[in-house]
Formats: C-alpha cells, structure tokens, sequence
C-alpha cells in the first residue's frame, strides 16, 4: 500500500475590520465575511498565511475601474480593501466583484 504524503494546514488566526459607520456596506456585509472566509480557505490550500487584518471600507472610485475594488497592504499583517458602492443599483447580496475565482 502506497502512502500520501498529506500537507497538514495550519488555521490561519484573522480578523475582519468594517469601517461602516455611515452604513455604507451594511446590505454587503453577509456576502463580505463569506467571501472572504472563503479566500483565506483557497489561499490555505496552498500555503501558510501568516496573522493578518483585514480592514474593509468603501470608498467612491477607490478601486479598479468596472471591477469596484482595490487594495493595498500598507504594513506586514495589515491588508486595505476599497469597494466602490453604487447605492442606486445595489441589491442585499449582489456583490459580483468580491466573488472569488478558482
């Protein structure tokens, strides 16, 4: 019997950080956390990911244009993440640009 060696993953420790006091992404925040929880168990899959904080806010044109997202990690554990929120066409749960791809 031929053994496989399995790679065991390690449970990365994260926090996710809303700047919304305006309300701003209120109607996204379900879809926001699964998206990301999501993300973090892709990436495990394949590597080690070190403690990090997630802060996410929207902001007007702060990402790339027609996707409505960006980021930056501005210091070592620290990732910024920038959704444009178009409040006239947003729908509870339409957030395609935050989808993750396989």
């Amino acid at each position: 019997m031929q053994s496989r060696k399995v790679r065991s993953v390690r449970m990365t420790v994260w926090n996710i950080h809303f700047l919304n006091a305006r309300n701003t992404l209120t109607l996204l925040l379900p879809q926001i956390r699964a998206t990301a929880r999501e993300a973090v168990a892709r990436v495990s899959e394949h590597a080690d990911l070190p403690r990090f904080d997630l802060v996410v806010k929207a902001q007007p044109g702060g990402g790339i244009p027609d996707w409505g997202v960006g980021g930056y990690a501005p210091a070592p554990g620290l990732i910024a993440h920038h959704i444009t929120v178009s409040t006239g066409s947003l729908k509870t749960g339409e957030l395609a640009s935050l989808s993750v791809d396989a």
